[in-house]
């Protein structure tokens, strides 16, 4: 359910909206059901979390050390 805050400012919104001559308690229930069709959804359709590659530990083969790829490696100056 809404909170108080939430109905007040559903409340300003639809007297903007219709003014005080309009249909003010229709317009709130309307908006007040689809705010409450909104939550149910999302109740019922939870986030799903993206699919992430499982982690896998730091060093499992290299004892703590990152492999060396060779992007360091000076090239310069070596004669074969």
């Amino acid at each position: 359910m809404a909170t108080a805050k939430e109905r007040r400012d559903i409340f300003y919104n639809v007297i903007a909206r219709v003014g005080l001559d309009g249909d003010v308690l229709g317009e709130y229930a309307k908006a007040m059901n689809t705010l409450s069709g909104m939550q149910s959804f999302n109740e019922m359709n939870p986030p799903i979390p993206p699919n992430l590659p499982p982690e896998q530990p730091l060093g499992a083969d290299t004892g703590g050390l990152e492999p060396d790829m060779g992007q360091n490696t000076p090239t310069e100056g070596i004669v074969p």
